[in-house]
């Protein structure tokens, strides 16, 4: 998708806006029968403030030339130029990032704020304001800044969740399991769930961490999401997105030492193990694995000649469409609200959210991982292993791993869907200078 060139000023573009954007709205539950597509449209036009009304849902629906590869849900001409705004926006946001990071002591994290149709809230301890003219002058050209102040900063935030994982001894002398802790930027706090967040337990865990510092629910565990099928999509060329074996699915490629391999999920098999796209083309083994307690990704690399032969830096869109992966996302590019989507066994075309946590600490199938990302994009069994990028940038973003109870009722919830960082991934298998992701060539 070729992104457009803006020829009005930026004042204009807001106003022409409330075209496109919609109030936010409570999701309602699904009508009737309805196609997931259908449904899954609703849930992401609310997440977005896009028009969520039923009518144009199914109108787009039926309509071809509505439905161009690079966006994630059918829309209208109008709706697109605003898409491939915030594409733009988000695509130059590092300036901003790199600003923050370089004031540790005051920054309190950047969020983007999609029900205000993209509006970029930066949050600093202390004086916010006196930041604005260097904020202004880093901001992509479309981009709207909103200063907000913050109690904590994002550094504190993210030392106390290292901290609460390592926590053991004083959670088991409450009587406690945690079986998640993420960062929110925008509530600026550490959110943990606990396996019983009475009012008791949740005055301990305040004067322990910090009533102003964290968040405790009853809820947090996970499960993987490896469980179904798909259609045969053995190429050549293969490429990310497809269903796998043992129920799961693939990312991308990447090439690991000087080899061409395909990604996915590493709870999905074990080392040595063979694997295949569904059984309809023997792929070779399992070459690495970084699934074990304590590891900063739920990643594998799969090995072999019909692997090797048939690569590409494809993304499935649909059986003739596809993204070109053109990078790898760094670590630290990625930040609260920005969009991702998920194209995976069960994703048709694709599943797009935004990011809820940039950091958390999630306890997937009794596995603990860390810096693990948190979506609000649906999750359904079959998806593990399945590739997390931006459709509209075509940039790898990482591998999807599992969903979160958050809810505490024993099942996961719906738009709570967990993925591991593409940067994450190449440290635990070897390093960028033994590892790279694949952008064709």
């Amino acid at each position: 998708m070729s992104l457009r060139r803006v020829i009005e000023v930026v004042a204009s573009a807001v106003l022409a806006l409330t075209q496109v954007l919609s109030a936010p709205q409570a999701l309602a539950a699904p009508v009737g029968n309805l196609p997931s597509s259908v449904q899954e449209a609703q849930r992401f036009r609310v997440d977005f403030a896009f028009s969520s009304d039923l009518g144009r849902i199914l109108a787009l629906a039926a309509d071809p030339k509505a439905q161009p590869v690079g966006y994630p849900v059918p829309m209208t001409p109008d709706e697109r130029v605003e898409w491939d705004r915030r594409m733009r926006i988000e695509d130059g946001l590092a300036p901003l990032l790199k600003y923050g990071a370089a004031r540790p002591a005051e920054f309190g994290g950047i969020w983007v704020d999609q029900h205000a149709g993209g509006v970029i809230d930066v949050a600093f301890v202390g004086d916010a304001e006196s930041h604005r003219a260097n904020l202004e002058s880093l901001k992509p050209p479309e981009a709207v800044i909103r200063l907000r102040s913050a109690k904590n900063t994002l550094e504190s935030l993210d030392t106390l969740q290292t901290e609460i994982g390592k926590d053991t001894a004083f959670q088991n002398a409450v009587g406690v399991t945690v079986s998640l802790a993420y960062v929110s930027i925008q509530e600026n706090r550490v959110v943990v769930g606990i396996s019983d967040a009475s009012d008791a337990i949740a005055a301990d865990f305040g004067h322990r961490y910090g009533a102003n510092a964290i968040r405790v629910f009853s809820g947090g565990s996970g499960e993987t999401t490896g469980c179904s099928n798909r259609a045969n999509c053995p190429g050549p060329p293969l490429r990310g997105g497809i269903a796998g074996s043992y129920g799961c699915s693939m990312a991308y490629y990447v090439v690991q030492d000087n080899d061409y391999r395909m990604l996915t999920a590493g709870h999905c098999a074990n080392v040595g193990n063979a694997w295949s796209q569904n059984g309809y083309l023997a792929m070779g083994s399992m070459a690495s694995d970084s699934f074990y307690q304590e590891s900063d990704a739920d990643a594998a690399t799969i090995a072999g000649t019909n692997t090797r032969s048939r690569k590409s830096n494809w993304v499935y869109y649909s059986p003739t469409q596809y993204s070109a992966i053109t990078r790898g996302q760094g670590t630290t590019e990625d930040t609260d609200g920005m969009t991702v989507c998920l194209s995976a066994r069960q994703a048709e075309p694709v599943r797009c959210g935004y990011i809820r946590s940039r950091n958390a600490r999630v306890r997937i199938s009794g596995v603990y991982l860390n810096h693990q990302r948190i979506a609000s994009y649906d999750w359904v069994g079959g998806d593990s292993g399945g590739a997390t990028y931006n459709s509209g940038l075509a940039v790898a973003f990482g591998i999807q791993s599992g969903c979160l109870d958050v809810t505490g009722d024993g099942y996961c919830d719906r738009y709570w869907a967990t993925y591991s960082h593409i940067g994450y991934a190449i440290q635990r298998l070897g390093g960028p200078s033994y590892i790279h992701v694949y952008t064709g060539g």
